[in-house]
């Protein structure tokens, strides 16, 4: 991989160009846990991309030469082809780290609650922050324990525990929990009682957790109807319509439609289905 990042930055000069599309690549590397710069990992992606786009247009090319059809609209069309591969396989690849990240934010926002309440649990009985997150770090507890992992390892090697805290807060994906974090930050810099803080952040997810379910509780009620009408009621009153006009009109090909309804009933489950687990709550 090293070779290859290496290789890729003869591209840097077109890397820092089209960087620029991207305003929010920096952080949200960080936050998807890809340890390479902006100007690298754009660089690695045009590398990538070009060689897509390459090896599409070369194998074309070939493909028109042996087939004798090679002419100067193929020869074009090859290239305007290879051309729009480079540009999708770019876009692709630049918008990977965007959905490592959410994808990162949706597991701490459901570990978020457990492993702030176990921080305070042995804070409250008298451990020391330190130990607190360090049981967390050893937990099950997804990315919020593979982070606070690092966090121990930082501190091991010499850091201090508000420097350690801080890069911390910078590597999380979930808006809610660098919210958390920064406010312990504070909570510690000002020397107030940690233990206090940490209640805090506790009340702050579970009226956060409520306010989400209330949320999803709204957005399913007209989710519902939809599907009521579009799953079960179109679909009944449809049949009987069928059923009424193929023995009206003594029409085979009416009979043909009832054999299109099954699939008709698949996309609309799987399109509510996706629906749902979209608006739905990482709590």
């Amino acid at each position: 991989m090293g070779e290859l990042i290496d290789y890729a930055r003869n591209f840097r000069g077109l890397a820092k160009l089209l960087s620029s599309m991207f305003p929010r690549l920096s952080p949200t590397l960080k936050w998807a846990g890809i340890k390479q710069s902006v100007l690298d990992y754009t660089s690695l992606a045009v590398l990538i991309s070009a060689s897509f786009s390459a090896f599409y247009t070369t194998s074309a090319l070939i493909t028109l030469f042996f087939l004798n059809i090679l002419n100067p609209y193929n020869f074009l069309f090859s290239l305007a082809t290879g051309f729009l591969i480079f540009w999708l396989a770019f876009i692709l690849k630049m918008r990977q780290p965007y959905f490592l990240a959410n994808k990162r934010s949706k597991d701490f926002d459901k570990n978020i609650a457990f492993a702030i309440r176990e921080i305070y649990v042995r804070v409250n009985s008298g451990q020391t922050l330190f130990n607190a997150i360090s049981r967390v770090g050893f937990g099950d507890y997804g990315e919020i324990s593979e982070e606070f992992k690092k966090y121990v390892h930082e501190l091991e090697t010499g850091k201090s525990e508000l420097e350690a805290l801080e890069e911390l807060a910078g590597r999380i994906a979930s808006e809610d929990f660098r919210r958390l974090l920064w406010q312990l930050i504070n909570s510690l810099k000002e020397g107030s009682d940690v233990s206090k803080t940490l209640h805090s952040m506790v009340q702050n997810i579970e009226r956060s957790k409520k306010i989400r379910i209330e949320q999803f509780s709204s957005k399913l009620t007209p989710l519902s109807v939809m599907y009521l009408l579009s799953a079960i009621i179109l679909p009944a009153l449809g049949m009987t319509l069928m059923i009424i006009l193929s023995s009206l009109m003594s029409n085979d090909s009416l009979t043909k439609i009832f054999y299109l309804i099954p699939v008709y009933l698949v996309v609309i489950n799987t399109f509510f289905l996706t629906a749902i687990q979209k608006v739905r709550p990482h709590v």
